[in-house]
């Protein structure tokens, strides 16, 4: 997807949660699969998003799949940084844009480098980044998809501890080997309506409504 397009996150979608300590159990579970397969060079297939757009827009906006899809550009974010490769211009094939707050902490953590050999022992990037980072916001410590950003970017730094020497094929693996079946909406003259009736009780999706 990320070779046709670019992706954005659309305004009508909820905050980001699944990277929050507050789903540790899940997150760990969900973050351990993908580096296994990112280190082994194994496909892995994260199943069905759909969404809008096409390959003479330049966009695609997905409706479903905000949170496998965010959790994928943090953890190649976190593999960028440890392997040192800074010429991934993540901006272009990824965008936040569900809040403004959110979309900027997205837009400075892609352009900021960290040095993560000036962190102090048991320093996370979170510490760093909130305590030395001049960039940082003071808003954003009460943003709740910031907040569980960096709390997904704790956590893979810490998995990938795990699996040094592997990081730098790592991080061009999430390019490559984390995939979907993605359905255009407007194939089937769908519209995001659909997902505002579905979503707009602001509960999560029963299993028939992600069916359906």
């Amino acid at each position: 997807l990320v070779h046709e397009k670019k992706i954005v996150i659309p305004k009508i979608q909820r905050d980001y949660v699944q990277g929050s300590n507050a789903q540790q159990e899940k997150r760990d579970e969900f973050l351990n699969v993908l580096l296994e397969h990112l280190s082994s060079g194994t496909e892995y297939h994260l199943d069905f998003i759909y969404g809008t757009g096409g390959v003479d827009q330049g966009e695609f906006l997905p409706l479903d799949g905000q949170q496998r899809l965010t959790t994928i550009f943090l953890i190649h974010w976190v593999l960028s940084q440890r392997a040192g490769i800074h010429n991934l211009k993540v901006e272009d094939y990824f965008s936040y844009q569900t809040r403004r707050s959110s979309e900027l902490f997205c837009q400075k953590l892609i352009k900021e480098r960290i040095d993560l050999n000036s962190f102090k022992d048991g320093q996370t990037i979170s510490a760093y980044i909130k305590k030395e980072a001049a960039w940082y916001l003071k808003q954003w410590d009460t943003d709740p998809t910031v907040q569980a950003m960096l709390e997904m970017i704790d956590a893979t730094d810490s998995a990938l501890m795990n699996y040094k020497g592997y990081w730098p094929k790592m991080c061009e693996n999430t390019l490559s080997l984390l995939t979907f079946d993605c359905l255009n909406m407007k194939d089937f003259h769908l519209s995001d309506s659909l997902y505002v009736k579905m979503n707009e009780r602001g509960k999560q999706l029963t299993s028939f409504e992600n069916w359906k």
